[in-house]
């Protein structure tokens, strides 16, 4: 009989050491109550005083993921957002590389259909694209989809930022969560094979996607602009910023 009760724990520990990571994750609630996602241990999630904080002991030390990292928390740091935010990163395929996720929402409703319309797809498209031109931040439109992530469907936008080595992959996710609508703004470098699949596995976890009877179409076409536009936004004030303390005489204003 001992000897059956000694062997019964060791075999559970046997069997829980072969579940899937997901499951002995801690999940994570999101600002408003949208939902939660659950991150794996090969993700750092920073909200509250870990955004607010002038550094953290797991920031990268290798760059450029150090300094987009810190860039990026330094934008919401000067805009008051970190209340607002939570922030995912985790390492790239390449020494210095950083795959970066945002979490933020707008007090919009929206059902996936009216986020897949060819109007609205537009509407925020070309806000990104015209906020970052704004600020000479090349950005190209890559295209759109429904990923088929939630149970509800999304609008996902994918662009291409940047040029060069520092090329980098955004996507943005507008995804319905009931009285709100929830934004994931993901980055990755370009040249980094598994960074979508990832981003794709954290995001399937958000257990806040539901459609709310009676979303309207007029509201998503503003509150959604202005919600996906806020992450591009924080890019061209970094751009201006940068071009000021560098006294640019073709700063735009």
């Amino acid at each position: 009989m001992f000897a059956r009760i000694g062997r019964f724990p060791l075999a559970c520990f046997a069997a829980l050491s072969l579940l899937p990571g997901w499951l002995v994750a801690q999940r994570l609630e999101l600002p408003h109550g949208t939902g939660g996602i659950v991150p794996t241990a090969t993700w750092n999630a920073l909200h509250g005083e870990a955004l607010a904080a002038t550094s953290r002991p797991d920031d990268p030390a290798a760059e450029p993921g150090r300094s987009q990292l810190l860039a990026r928390l330094g934008e919401l740091q000067i805009r008051q957002r970190t209340a607002e935010h939570v922030v995912l990163h985790s390492p790239g395929a390449t020494t210095g590389g950083l795959r970066l996720v945002e979490c933020y929402s707008d007090a919009v409703m929206a059902r996936t259909a009216e986020l897949l319309q060819p109007a609205t797809v537009e509407r925020i498209r070309d806000g990104f694209v015209t906020e970052y031109g704004k600020g000479g931040v090349p950005l190209a439109f890559v295209g759109h989809d429904d990923p088929k992530l939630f149970p509800t469907g999304s609008l996902r936008l994918r662009f291409e930022l940047g040029t060069g080595e520092q090329r980098r992959m955004l996507q943005h996710h507008t995804v319905p969560a009931g009285e709100r609508v929830q934004y994931f703004e993901a980055s990755y470098a370009a040249d980094d094979a598994e960074a979508a699949a990832a981003i794709d596995a954290l995001l399937r976890t958000f257990d806040g996607a539901r459609e709310q009877p009676g979303g309207l179409l007029s509201n998503m076409l503003l509150g959604g602009l202005a919600g996906g536009a806020a992450g591009c936004l924080m890019a061209v004030w970094r751009r201006r910023r940068l071009q000021r303390m560098a006294g640019s005489a073709t700063t735009p204003r």
